[in-house]
């Protein structure tokens, strides 16, 4: 059986969509989703969080380049 990988990320700047075709994730619950579709257009300044899930590890490397930070990683 394979993996799957939860992981949250963080920020402050627009949500790099390509991210979720890059790590082949996806929002791991309709509040993340909502968050997602929301979030760029709310201006808000607060830290943005979003769980996702992927059939892979997440490369924290991309996420960081686009300001967003890996800050949980979970194999379920």
């Amino acid at each position: 059986m394979p993996k799957l990988y939860e992981f949250t990320v963080e920020g402050l700047l627009s949500f790099p969509f390509d991210m979720l075709r890059y790590d082949r994730c996806w929002p791991a619950r309709g509040e993340d989703a909502e968050m997602l579709a929301t979030w760029n257009l709310s201006r808000n300044p607060q830290v943005c969080r979003v769980t996702l899930r992927s059939d892979r590890r997440p490369e924290e490397a991309r996420w960081d380049s686009f300001g967003w930070k890996v800050t949980q990683v979970k194999v379920l």
